[in-house]
């Protein structure tokens, strides 16, 4: 999700990832990360749409999401359900100083917790974040 250039996309398929799907908002980056694709081998394991990730209509194992903070939280819920239970996501674009907010919204959420933090990276004043849904 926020696929940009397809980058993280192509660095999966390149991993051995089967089934990679590259999703933004911006038809621009999904043609720059489709052409990406292609020129890194990768066409057969890898889709790039144009797509609000609340359309897509199935969950996966692996989420993979490196937009603004702002955005991570008002995606909670529909990130939620994109995630297979016991699934992964990994959340980027996160300054250091809203990490709290982003933590909030994925890890305490009514009676309790959808997703348990595994690990937190630093880079600098950046944050990612890998969770894992709960069943």
């Amino acid at each position: 999700m926020g696929c940009g250039s397809g980058i993280l996309a192509i660095v999966a398929a390149k991993l051995g990832v089967a089934e990679v799907m590259a999703v933004d908002i911006d038809p621009g980056s999904a043609r720059v990360a489709a052409k990406a694709a292609a020129s890194n081998g990768v066409t057969g394991q890898m889709t790039a749409t144009d797509a609000n990730v609340a359309d897509l209509d199935r969950s996966y194992e692996w989420v993979v999401a490196n937009v603004e903070t702002n955005t991570l939280i008002k995606l909670a819920d529909i990130l939620f359900a994109r995630v297979t239970p016991r699934g992964h996501l990994l959340l980027s674009g996160i300054t250091e100083s809203q990490e709290a907010r982003v933590q909030l919204a994925y890890t305490v959420t009514g009676e309790r917790p959808r997703f348990e933090l595994l690990e937190r990276n630093v880079r600098g004043s950046w944050v990612s974040l890998l969770l894992r849904r709960r069943p």
